[in-house]
């Protein structure tokens, strides 16, 4: 995936191809709605005989510049035709853009209460995902540096959710990489940080179509493997219970996708376990920063470490 550091780097590297780039740029913008940005970078490459056709993304930055002018416009209509749906659903978008959340709402339940039929009710599903995405991406802009990782989160969840529904998944894909990448950076215990890129790829994998593709969970075992070094440079009791759990993590990782020679190999180097009270701790550590319980001591996997 490209984002703006790839397109910044090639402009200062190979200007002769500046309208490519510029418009790559804006698309990109466009993705993560920075309109003002995108439009800026659309207005630079059409300077420099970028073809603006190739970008479909330019027509929604298009909505965004000309909102106001086609809401008093749309208004207009709707004032001589008030039983027009159609308008008021158009209206909704241009709203949508402009962050006037209300309003767009509004637009959208006089849809329904007009005509009341599937594809009203579809529209405003995808109105109100877009509001929520809209809202995701300001909170990240928005948010203070004490407050960042928990907005990042807010985003990977988003992320997940449309890998799920496969929309634009290779973005998807990038955005939640990035910002589990940003949480590692920021966070004061970067072990609890890579446990959430094990568990981000962990559920990928499990994704009926990525079923026969074991690029996830390679990058869930390797990730897990960098969080047990990580815990092992603990010198405190907790790191010792923090190793424990991460590596029967990777018994797991290995043993759903039936690779047990390494499953096993890990499990006997543990015949001592921690106690049921240091195993609590632990699991409570992890889960007040990632919202997560891992379900290793509930699992039949456990009588692996009993033998």
């Amino acid at each position: 995936m490209r984002d703006e550091h790839f397109y910044t780097r090639a402009l200062k590297l190979n200007p002769e191809k500046a309208a490519d780039y510029y418009l790559g740029r804006a698309d990109f913008y466009c993705i993560e709605h920075d309109y003002k940005k995108a439009s800026l970078d659309y207005q630079k490459a059409q300077k420099l005989g970028a073809d603006m056709n190739e970008s479909y993304r330019y027509q929604t930055c298009l909505d965004y510049i000309n909102a106001d002018k086609n809401i008093s416009e749309l208004t207009d209509k709707i004032g001589k035709d008030t039983e027009n749906y159609k308008l008021y659903c158009d209206r909704a978008k241009y709203y949508l853009l402009k962050r006037e959340y209300s309003k767009c709402i509004s637009d959208v339940e006089e849809a329904i209460q007009i005509n009341p039929c599937p594809y009203i009710y579809k529209f405003a599903d995808d109105i109100f995902r877009k509001i929520r995405e809209f809202n995701v991406f300001d909170t990240v802009n928005n948010s203070k540096k004490k407050d960042l990782i928990d907005a990042y989160k807010l985003r990977i969840e988003l992320a997940k959710e449309n890998i799920i529904l496969y929309k634009n998944a290779e973005y998807w894909h990038y955005r939640a990489t990035k910002d589990l990448d940003n949480i590692v950076n920021l966070a004061k215990d970067k072990t609890l940080a890579l446990y959430l890129k094990v568990n981000f790829y962990e559920g990928l994998k499990d994704i009926r179509r990525y079923k026969k593709d074991r690029t996830f969970i390679d990058k869930a075992i390797q990730t897990c493997k960098e969080v047990i070094e990580q815990s092992k440079k603990r010198v405190d009791k907790l790191g010792k219970t923090l190793t424990y759990l991460y590596e029967m993590k990777l018994v797991s990782l290995y043993s759903n996708e039936e690779d047990f020679e390494p499953a096993i190999k890990i499990a006997i180097l543990h015949p001592d376990r921690p106690t049921s009270k240091d195993l609590k701790q632990g699991l409570k550590y992890i889960n007040s920063f990632a919202f997560i319980l891992i379900d290793v001591l509930r699992s039949g996997r456990n009588s692996i470490l009993k033998n």
